[in-house]
């Protein structure tokens, strides 16, 4: 049996795959349960503007101006609204 490769655009929820063999019909579900998403590679690269542009974003971020003063983000208690 050959693999089957797909991707599905999404990083949790359900995959069901139905296959149909003359009149039977099998299906299989996989649960992908949600998970914090973890980089484990960055590249970049630089442009004329970006340093601009990061520097621009970072004084519109309340966050940065936290961590800057030495709060420590993950210690934040959020509240949904």
């Amino acid at each position: 049996m050959r693999p089957v490769a797909f991707q599905t655009g999404t990083t949790a929820g359900t995959i069901t795959v139905a296959v149909e063999l003359g009149g039977a019909v099998e299906r299989k579900s996989v649960v992908i349960p949600p998970a914090p998403v973890q980089l484990t590679e960055v590249s970049a690269s630089r442009g004329d503007r970006t340093i601009e542009v990061v520097r621009k974003l970072r004084e519109m971020s309340p966050l940065y101006e936290l961590a800057k003063e030495g709060v420590d983000l993950k210690s934040i208690q959020w509240k949904a609204e």
